[in-house]
């Protein structure tokens, strides 16, 4: 394990290392100055030249790029260039409502997969398992802005149970604020693990190993719920693993919608005014996510299929 660990460690590093180095020239090649998107039109060319010096936004690509990692690795992310202030506690501040919501609906996707993927797969060919495919196919297909509003005023308008803005922090306050975003985001990310769930248990179900299970006189829920289920979140797993960048981007998404000051509200306004300090330490915190996703995919993986050595 600490082997694994380790290797795994120098990897991200260097996959951190070239997505920032990327994303630092795709910035770079915006059209527009931070410095005078940051003063204004009217600023002078002195005050333009100062701002950039501060920032060293006057120095060539590399040794810009090269400021930003050599801080970065001492967790000093600079200074807004617009608003002035740290960087890290600002994304601090903005990572707790964006990581609630994502968690939030990875649980809510996966107890929906668990749940109507066996039944689809238990009942396949009736009616319970057409009308569950059925609406899979329309949950994926709705954009999750529209959803959103379409969820806005059926559950805080028509019915007022959840809060249409804004973000209040306790267990009532997130589930009052956090509880639509967190079914939108569900919508476009539950069917695609029923759908793996359904065609695991169904492979599985199939399986020698569970005729023999049958054969030994076991139950069909004995069966299913202590062999053939455990065996079908494997794949499930890894599609929830992969599928962290679907999360992040969608929640930018219904992050404006519903007015929450997460993430996805500041990564908009720091590429829109291109401040740099800002952008960055996204691209970083965003790659941190994913990897961290998949270490723990990895990890997961192993402990549910004791074959698989790390």
């Amino acid at each position: 394990m600490a082997t694994f660990l380790a290797r795994r460690a120098v990897q991200s590093l260097l996959v951190l290392l070239i997505i920032s180095l990327v994303a630092f020239v795709l910035v770079q090649a915006i059209p527009g100055n931070p410095a005078r998107l940051a003063l204004g039109p009217r600023a002078s060319e002195q005050s333009v030249q100062i701002l950039e010096q501060e920032y060293h936004l006057d120095e060539p690509v590399l040794s810009q790029y090269w400021h930003f990692i050599s801080h970065s690795a001492s967790l000093d992310f600079g200074s807004s260039i617009r608003s002035r202030q740290p960087v890290g506690p600002m994304l601090l501040d903005r990572v707790t409502p964006t990581m609630l919501i994502i968690a939030y609906a990875a649980f809510l996707s996966t107890l929906l997969a668990v749940g109507l993927g066996v039944l689809s797969a238990v009942r396949a060919g009736r009616p319970v398992d057409s009308a569950v495919q059925v609406g899979g196919m329309f949950a994926i297909a709705m954009p999750p802005f529209w959803l959103a509003l379409m969820l806005v005023l059926a559950f805080a308008v028509g019915v007022p149970l959840f809060a249409t803005t804004g973000y209040e922090s306790g267990v009532g306050g997130i589930l009052r604020t956090l509880t639509l975003p967190a079914l939108t985001i569900t919508c476009g990310l539950a069917p695609l693990l029923i759908r793996s769930v359904r065609s695991s248990v169904l492979e599985n179900l199939g399986a020698d190993y569970a005729t023999a299970a049958r054969s030994r006189g076991l139950g069909p829920r004995r069966i299913l719920f202590r062999h053939v289920l455990r065996n079908s979140l494997l794949s499930t797993v890894t599609i929830l693993g992969s599928s962290i960048a679907f999360l992040v981007s969608t929640t930018i998404v219904v992050e404006y919608v519903f007015a929450i000051p997460g993430i996805g509200a500041l990564s908009v306004n720091a590429v829109a005014s291109r401040d740099f300090p800002i952008v960055q330490s996204l691209v970083l915190l965003f790659g941190t996510l994913a990897l961290l996703a998949n270490l723990v995919t990895d990890l997961v993986y192993a402990w549910l299929d004791p074959r698989v050595r790390l």
